[in-house]
């Protein structure tokens, strides 16, 4: 008789595994919100990396721009 376990047990254990599995299922959420968020932030400092290149590019080329504008005017003034 003392090996049987009663409902009151048999839910109790039940309810303990059903625990177990929410936490196995939090730490793997964990895990995982940790590794989209490094590759999120590894995919932020790329875009802002690739912005500081592209604005300098553009400040270059409008200098290019404006030299030669204004020497191809000052050519034409002086003819």
């Amino acid at each position: 008789m003392k090996d049987e376990i009663s409902p009151l047990e048999n839910e109790i254990l039940q309810l303990s595994d059903a625990l177990d599995s929410v936490v196995d299922l939090q730490k793997f959420m964990w895990a995982r919100e940790r590794s989209a968020r490094d590759t999120s932030e590894s995919t932020n400092m790329r875009v802002l990396w690739f912005s500081v290149m592209e604005l300098m590019v553009l400040v270059g080329v409008s200098a290019w721009q404006i030299y030669t504008l204004r020497a191809f005017f000052e050519r034409a003034v002086h003819t």
